[in-house]
Order: structure tokens, then C-alpha cells, then sequence
């Protein structure tokens, strides 16, 4: 696939991330838009080079990557801050280039993310509900995808949805 036909797509799907957008704001986080409530959350473009240390895109040529990168918003978050809630409807998955969160499984913690990592893949990929409760243990950066742009890039750039069905199958193999 041709790299322009990827920005054509990608500007196409933005409605997808305006969406993503208002979700987060209900949820309270926020984005660089004043506002009245504190600022949680900031919300940037995501450089192709700076995906390359996520493990699941580790492996992508230039071009998939810069695919990938504009598909992505890149998060900083506060510590403490709520990533996932378990139970609730999963719209974007995430991946950690800055920082530690904590996984919480039925209020118990089960392991530590940090940089690298993914996580909310399962319920992103499948469309379901959220198996674990993921907070932020320290400031974090992260990368985030939302579900209806990984459906396009699953599309797109197979290889990415290969690495992220073989992190789910390790995932539910070790749980």
C-alpha cells in the first residue's frame, strides 16, 4: 500500500479519534483544550521513530511504522491516574514508552507495566469489556490506538494484529 494512501486513510478515519476524544473528556481526562477541570491528561501526535521501542511494533519496517504512528495519539498522564477500569468497555489499547502502571485483576494486583508494554489490547481487539484495572503507579507517556483505527490498520498492516493475537494468547495462557 502506497504511504499516501495511508494519510488519505488516516485523515478519513480521524472521526474515529474525535470520538476516542469525547470519550476520554466523559471519563475525565482532558486534553490540551482549556477547560475547567484539571488537566489529567495531554494529547499529542505520535512520532513514527518513538513506536519503534514498543515491543508489538518493534518489528514493523518505516513505512508500516509511520502508518502505525498516524493512527496513534501519544497520552502523558499523572500517577494515579485510572487507565482502565475492569469491566468496562474497552475503545483503545495502550503502550507504555514512559513510566510504571500497576494491573489489578478482581482488586488484586497481578503485575507491573512499564516501558514497552501494552495493555487494553484484549478488550480493544475483540471488542469487549475490560479484564483488568490498570493505574498508573508513576507519570506516564503512552501511546494510544483506538479500537476502530486498529481494525483499520488489522486491515492495513496484518503483521500488527499477528503480534498483538500472539500477546493475547501469551496473556490468557499465563492467566
Amino acid at each position: 500500500r502506497a504511504w499516501s494512501q495511508c494519510i488519505r486513510e488516516s485523515l478519513c478515519a480521524r472521526s474515529d479519534h474525535a470520538a476516542g476524544i469525547r470519550r476520554l473528556r466523559l471519563r475525565g481526562f482532558t486534553t490540551p483544550i482549556p477547560n475547567r477541570r484539571r488537566e489529567a491528561v495531554s494529547v499529542a501526535a505520535v512520532d513514527a521513530a518513538g513506536i519503534s521501542a514498543i515491543t508489538v511494533f518493534a518489528e514493523l519496517d518505516e513505512a508500516q511504522r509511520d502508518c502505525v504512528a498516524g493512527a496513534c495519539r501519544e497520552l502523558d498522564v499523572d500517577a494515579g491516574t485510572r487507565l482502565t477500569e475492569e469491566g468496562e468497555f474497552g475503545y483503545a489499547m495502550f503502550a507504555v514508552t514512559a513510566g510504571i502502571a500497576d494491573v489489578f485483576k478482581a482488586g488484586e494486583h497481578i503485575r507491573t507495566l512499564g516501558p514497552g508494554d501494552v495493555f487494553g489490547e484484549i478488550a480493544c481487539f475483540y471488542g469487549g469489556v475490560r479484564t483488568a484495572t490498570v493505574v498508573a503507579k508513576t507519570p506516564m507517556t503512552l501511546v494510544m490506538l483506538f479500537n476502530g483505527e486498529l481494525a483499520r490498520l488489522d486491515r492495513e498492516v496484518p503483521e500488527i494484529a499477528d503480534r498483538l493475537r500472539e500477546t493475547i494468547a501469551d496473556r490468557l495462557a499465563a492467566a
